[in-house]
Order: C-alpha cells, then structure tokens, then sequence
C-alpha cells in the first residue's frame, strides 16, 4: 500500500484477511486512516476543480476535524473570496458599461428637453426604477424645479418645484448629498401601470454638483431594491449628468 500511496493509486488497501490478532487491528486502523485522509482529498479536490472552471459557489460540506478542517476553511474560504472578487469584477463591468453608455447617448442630443428626457429614461431603466424625475436648479430664484420624468404622473400633492431644504429634494439639494428612503406608504405616491399601482419599495434622491455647482437634483423610484451597485452607477453617472445639464 505504501508503494500505491506513492503513485496516487488512493484506493489501494491493505488485504485484512491475510493478517490475524493485533496484526490485523492494526491493518483495519491503517485502512480507515486510510479512507478519511482519501475521502478529505477527495471532497477538497472535488471543489478545487469546480473551483477552476468558473464555480466559485463550490463549498466542502463534509464534517471535518483537526488538520482536515484547517483544509476545508481554506479552500471554501478560497471559493468564497473569488465569488466576492468575480461580484465586484462583474458589479465595475456593469457600472462602467452604463456610465459609458449614458455619456454616449447624451453627446449625440444637444436640444435641452430631449437631452433631459433622454437621461433620465436611460438611468430609469438601467437601475430598474418605474419612476424618474429631475429637477434643475434656477440659483436666481433659490428652486429647484422639474423640467423632466419618466413614468411620473403629475398630481396636486407632489410639487414640481422645490426651494432648498424644502421636502426630499430641496433637502438634497441643501446638504449636496443623497437620500434613500425605504418603506414608503401608498399615500406618499405609487408606481402605477396598466394592471397594478404599488408603492416604491424605496426611492433614491441625488444632487447633481458640477465642480462644485448645484445644478439640479435626480430623484427615482422603484419596487425592487437600490442596491449598491445602483448607489455607485449613479454616484459615477453625476458628472456625466451634471455637465449636460449645464
């Protein structure tokens, strides 16, 4: 068996039967040493190599003590880093497709209302948001006020025009830094289509600052989660947004 160890033929035992009394207590406890030291090798070799064509979901699940767990932790531990390492690739992948996307529509319109209309239909849809509004600054007056929506329905209780500090987006505004609100009632507003009208999970309120310039305030809605790779498409979309406001 020491020869077939040597080799990596791992299922080679010792033949029991030809050995009798203590002889053959110690061939069995060789044997079994045998087996959970393969079977270890075995469960740890199986998740190496799903590991090394892409599945980097693979955990060992098999109890383990001792030395075999210290090898087990780290292997899982080893799938579980190159999952985040493969998110975080994929999340960058996507955020910098739709900044660059985004910079790319918008350099083809120069007319303002189609200009607006056009960014914020294309971060509407990109984050999965059911409504988009936004809001450009006029410094002379001190407001904010809505020049285009997507998916928004006008109605008496939502204002179009907001002076600073006033409500969500004034308050935005105000402090140049976003807002996420989660949980919100059906009384403070609904994203409706033709078979359902359902309040927004959460909406994402962010200020538009062009080096150092207020100009105007974004506000979205929607039913499923801003997640963070939302948050970071957005927050990297600002200049982007920003100057074609200006």
């Amino acid at each position: 068996m020491n020869v077939a160890a040597k080799k990596g033929e791992l299922d080679v035992r010792i033949e029991t039967g030809k050995y009798k009394g203590d002889f053959s207590k110690i061939t069995n406890g060789i044997n079994d040493t045998m087996n959970v030291t393969v079977g270890v090798l075995r469960d740890v070799g199986d998740n190496l190599d799903r590991i090394s064509n892409g599945d980097f979901s693979a955990q060992v699940t098999a109890d383990m003590v001792g030395g075999y767990e210290v090898l087990k932790r780290a292997t899982n531990d080893l799938s579980t880093n190159l999952m985040r390492y493969s998110q975080q690739r994929d999340e960058q992948a996507w955020i910098q497709k739709g900044v660059t996307e985004l910079s790319s529509q918008l350099s083809k319109i120069e007319q303002f209302q189609p200009l607006m209309q056009a960014a914020v239909s294309f971060i509407s849809r990109y984050v999965s948001a059911a409504k988009g509004a936004i809001f450009v600054y006029v410094p002379f007056h001190q407001i904010l006020s809505l020049v285009w929506s997507f998916g928004f329905v006008v109605r008496s209780a939502l204002s179009e025009k907001f002076k600073l500090g006033e409500g969500v987006v004034g308050q935005v505004a105000l402090e140049r830094q976003p807002i996420l609100l989660r949980h919100l009632s059906r009384d403070q507003g609904v994203i409706m289509t033709a078979t359902v009208a359902e309040a927004p999970l959460n909406t994402y309120t962010f200020p538009l600052v062009y080096i150092e310039v207020l100009v105007g305030v974004v506000e979205l809605a929607s039913t499923s989660l801003f997640v963070d790779k939302h948050q970071s498409f957005l927050t990297q979309a600002i200049d982007t947004l920003s100057a074609s406001v200006l």
